[in-house]
């Protein structure tokens, strides 16, 4: 049998590796590939499946994101790319296995697919969240100080501690979301506004303009595969000149927000957040504490994928917007 040298990484797997590193890159988080599993998760009188066993014993993380070049520190997440062989049962079975490690470890697993290498703009979904992360980890010390001085300061002063909290002007996770927009929104915006006279909320001189895109808050919805359960944030949008309504729509995006810790069976398809329970009644509350115990539900830091789609899904109003533009103006 002849001896040959391989690639590191498929030609898929090289786009991911490129997207992070695009992320990652006025940073000195570095991207390892193929790191294997027992190299990142150590397991002490800890009892685990057969499954779980051989994946530690011979499996890999696609990518382990560290803190620095010299990888003498814990990972901060790992990521694994689902390409279409992942639909087998061999293979969920064995990411679930994977989702249990990384739930038991408490290490944020980022799944992706397809879809989330898709360019928009000058980004991919990919490098966006790579770039909130690494601005998470910059900024959010300094911005959790700085936000427990200012309440330090109005208690002391007598505020209303309860209304100061509803309010969210100091959510620290609101104000990072804040702070760190998908850039590409207002790109597009722009090229709308330029080329089409379409308005939209990105651009302020666009709410004169002779067109106006109107979206709707996002509805958010989960969707159940076999290994992960997905996020999607839906809009109803319309373009609309006055009162006459040009075009409607539907808007979508979405992206895995939690992974399957033990097989749950057929992936359940798409639900409503709240699957229409009074949220507090008992059979909810006992819902949603079994959906806990079958999930490993830490994301990357900085990417809550609520936030991403709720961007993401914007994005692709506009998107589909422009090409309605095109085909009609």
């Amino acid at each position: 049998m002849p001896v040959r040298i391989r690639a590191l990484t498929t030609q898929t797997e090289a786009v991911v590796s490129d997207q992070l590193h695009r992320g990652l890159d006025r940073s000195d988080w570095r991207v390892a590939p193929h790191v294997a599993v027992r190299e990142v998760v150590r397991v002490e009188d800890e009892a685990l499946t057969q499954s779980e066993i051989g994946i530690l014993n011979f499996g890999h993380f696609d990518f382990a994101i560290y803190p620095s070049r010299l990888f003498d520190q814990k990972p901060a997440f790992v990521v694994e790319f689902d390409g279409p062989t992942h639909e087998t049962d061999l293979q969920a079975a064995r990411d679930i296995a994977k989702n249990a490690l990384c739930a038991r470890a408490g290490l944020p697993l980022l799944r992706l697919t397809f879809d989330d290498l898709t360019p928009l703009e000058r980004r991919t979904m990919v490098a966006w969240i790579a770039e909130r992360f690494a601005a998470h980890e910059r900024e959010m010390p300094e911005l959790v100080r700085r936000t427990r001085h200012e309440l330090e300061d109005l208690a002391e002063d007598g505020a209303d501690m309860d209304m100061v909290v509803e309010s969210c002007d100091y959510d620290t996770g609101v104000i990072f979301d804040l702070d760190h927009p998908f850039p590409e929104n207002v790109v597009i915006a722009r090229r709308l506004l330029d080329r089409f006279g379409i308005g939209t909320r990105f651009v302020v001189e666009g709410l004169a303009a002779p067109l106006q895109l109107e979206v709707d808050s996002w509805i958010s919805l989960t969707e159940d595969g076999r290994v992960s359960e997905s996020v999607v944030a839906e809009r109803r949008c319309s373009v609309r000149r006055g009162a006459e309504v040009l075009h409607q729509f539907r808007a979508k995006a979405r992206m895995a927000w939690a992974h399957k810790v033990r097989n749950t069976g057929p992936a359940g398809g798409i639900q409503p957040s709240g699957y229409g329970y009074d949220m507090w009644s008992g059979e909810s509350m006992r819902w949603v504490l079994q959906r806990l115990e079958d999930l490993n539900c830490r994301y990357v830091p900085g990417a809550d994928p609520h936030d991403i789609t709720e961007a993401i899904s914007l994005y692709n109003a506009m998107r589909q917007t422009e090409r309605w533009a095109v085909a009609n103006l």
